[in-house]
């Protein structure tokens, strides 16, 4: 069975190796910082599951926002946590993507780099949680 996450991480490290010394492609920090506790879908649900042609989710999200450089990660992991949230409570709500962002980067250590991990976005929400974007704009 394909996992298609570990393709394209196996198929980044060959590029990187291949054809970069110091810097990373596409605008990569580096390879991903390994945790144990990650897995690909394909270790945790063996059988084959058809999947639908077509599969949108943008009625269920919350509205598309102005993202600086360099902080996709941390609206991406944001908007995740707002449809499951929604999904769970009924309502929709707005999270703070600046207040992931900021405690991502504690959490990474990346503070001069533009960008940085979803692992780091991730781990900001599940040890800092998210306040509404009304509270901390």
């Amino acid at each position: 069975m394909d996992c298609w996450v570990l393709f394209v991480i196996k198929k980044c490290t060959y590029v990187q190796k291949k054809t970069m010394e110091n810097k990373y492609p596409l605008g990569l920090i580096g390879p991903d910082p390994i945790d144990n506790r990650q897995y690909q879908l394909c270790e945790v649900q063996t059988e084959t599951v058809e999947l639908p042609e077509e599969f949108d989710l943008r009625p269920k999200m919350t509205p598309v926002g102005h993202q600086i450089y360099g902080s996709c990660w941390s609206w991406g992991a944001t908007a995740i946590k707002e449809y499951l949230d929604s999904q769970e409570n009924g309502k929709e709500i707005n999270l703070s993507e600046k207040f992931v962002y900021y405690n991502g980067k504690k959490i990474s250590g990346l503070y001069s780099e533009e960008g940085d991990y979803i692992i780091s976005a991730l781990k900001a929400l599940c040890n800092f949680g998210a306040p509404l974007l009304e509270d901390y704009p």
